[in-house]
Order: C-alpha cells, then sequence, then structure tokens
C-alpha cells in the first residue's frame, strides 16, 4: 500500500490525535452503536473504523481497538494508524510496543506533539527520564496550550536527575509560566522547590505574584502567613490568619476546612512561641 498524500495524512491525523476520551461519557455506548450501524452500511469508509477505535480505545476494551485500526489499515494505510495504535498499547501497559509505534508515527509526523507527549509518558514509565524530557520538550515548542501538568512532570523528572536539578526545573517553570500564564500549578511547584532550598524569600516573591488570583483563598493566606513567620513578618502573618480564620468562619464546615483551622491554631502557636 503507497503511503498517504500529505494532505491525506493530516487528515488522518486530524481525524484520529484530536480526540477527547470518552470513558466517563455516558453516551459512548451509543456513539459506538451508531457507528456500527454506520459501518453497516459503508464499511468501505475507513475513517469509520477509526472513530469507533477511539471510542473502543477510550472506553477501555482495547482487543476491539485495535481490531477496528486493522480494518481502517487494511482499507488506507498502516502507517497513519500508528499514534492511535499506540496509545492502544500504551493504555494496555504494553510499553515497548506502544514506543515502537509512536517512533513510527513521528518519523513520518515531525510536528505532532500529541505523539510528543504520549511517548513521553512511556518513556518516563519506563525510566528513561532523558527520552521523556526531550520529548516533553518538544511537546511544549509545538503546542501553544501545553497542559501544565507535563511541566511539572518534567520538573519532578528534572530533579531526580540532574546535580544541578532545582535549577532546571524552576527554569523550565519559569518557561511555562511565561508561555501559558499564571497558573498556580506551576507556581506553587516552583515554590515548593525554592522552599525546599531554603530560598523562602524567593519563595515568598513567587506566591506574591499568585496574589491576584488567590489572594481570597484561605489557602493561600496560610501559605503566605507561613513563608511571612519564616521571613520573622510576624504581624503580617498574624493579621492574614485573622482574614483567614473569619472567611473560613463563614463557609460550610468540610474535613478540609477542619484542617484549614487547625493549621491556622498552629500557625498561631509558631508565632506566640517565636515572640516569647
Amino acid at each position: 500500500m503507497s503511503m498517504f498524500t500529505p494532505s491525506k495524512f493530516a487528515a488522518f491525523i486530524c481525524l484520529a490525535i484530536v480526540s477527547s476520551p470518552l470513558w466517563s461519557h455516558p453516551g459512548v455506548d451509543d456513539l459506538i452503536h451508531r457507528l456500527s450501524h454506520m459501518i453497516e452500511h459503508k464499511p468501505e469508509r475507513y475513517e469509520l473504523y477509526i472513530r469507533r477505535g477511539l471510542a473502543y480505545s477510550d472506553n477501555a476494551q482495547y482487543q476491539l481497538a485495535l481490531a477496528d485500526y486493522r480494518k481502517a489499515a487494511a482499507l488506507s494505510s498502516p502507517e497513519a494508524l500508528d499514534h492511535d495504535v499506540g496509545v492502544v498499547y500504551y493504555r494496555m501497559g504494553e510499553l515497548e510496543q506502544a514506543l515502537r509505534h509512536f517512533d513510527a508515527f513521528l518519523a513520518q509526523a515531525p510536528k505532532s506533539y500529541p505523539s510528543y507527549e504520549y511517548r513521553a509518558r512511556v518513556k518516563r514509565d519506563m525510566g528513561d527520564y532523558h527520552g521523556a524530557i526531550a520529548d516533553l520538550t518538544q511537546y511544549f515548542r509545538l503546542n501553544d496550550s501545553p497542559n501544565p501538568g507535563h511541566y511539572v512532570s518534567a520538573a519532578d523528572m528534572l530533579l531526580e536527575l540532574e546535580a544541578n536539578g532545582p535549577e532546571s526545573a524552576l527554569q523550565l517553570l519559569d518557561e511555562g509560566l511565561e508561555k501559558i500564564g499564571v497558573v498556580p500549578q506551576l507556581q506553587r511547584k516552583a515554590i515548593a522547590i525554592e522552599r525546599a532550598r531554603g530560598r523562602k524569600d524567593l519563595a515568598l516573591e513567587r506566591l506574591q505574584t499568585l496574589e491576584s488570583v488567590l489572594s481570597s483563598s484561605p489557602s493561600w493566606q496560610l501559605d503566605m502567613a507561613e513563608l511571612l513567620i519564616d521571613s520573622k513578618r510576624h504581624g503580617e502573618a498574624a493579621n492574614l490568619l485573622k482574614t483567614a480564620q473569619a472567611k473560613l468562619e463563614k463557609l460550610r464546615s468540610t474535613p478540609a476546612r477542619i484542617e484549614l483551622f487547625k493549621s491556622i491554631a498552629a500557625l498561631e502557636s509558631r508565632i506566640k512561641e517565636e515572640n516569647s
């Protein structure tokens, strides 16, 4: 079978790799049923097998997904299905098979950031952190709206790998913040790294950048109060703790909020001890 033309291969990519997970969607069974009905009437349409294969894959019906991809490949071109087949093998835990298919797909579509994302997951799970970080770097470069969680994952791997891991991780997190804006998930990871290094002044600066986003949150106020206590700014910390407690008292009691009350009490005790 001949290779796809660039336009037809691009159509495959649009059809397949941009799909979203369906396993929690209440209508997935209906979708599979409708696609099966369409296939009965138009069995020559390879894209219907791909769509049903995606639904099977997202619904954890992996062997059925592979069977549909094989049918689509027989009607079109097998190399265009490597990404989707790789996803199935990844979800099945067959990492070597998954890696082989992602390698093959990226050899033909080197700008496919979803494939770099999945291949990074495979390499991470195989313990190849260097390879995973390299793939995530490509993913970040090619994707205008990368998943913030992948920056955190890459930062964790850098911390494991390198003697200067904290510096490399902070640089990567800052690149993410510059690209996608103020994202608490990224800045909180950076704050944790700075605190672990004993650079509490820099951690405080970073937490202050989240004020416009999180200042009304009692959790942010407690985090800020703790860093202020570390910096011996006890008066400011005490005022924040009072504000946080007043807000919590107006909210419905939950286990998480009860824990926040306990944290407030612990921080207030710490202020008293350090001032005694």
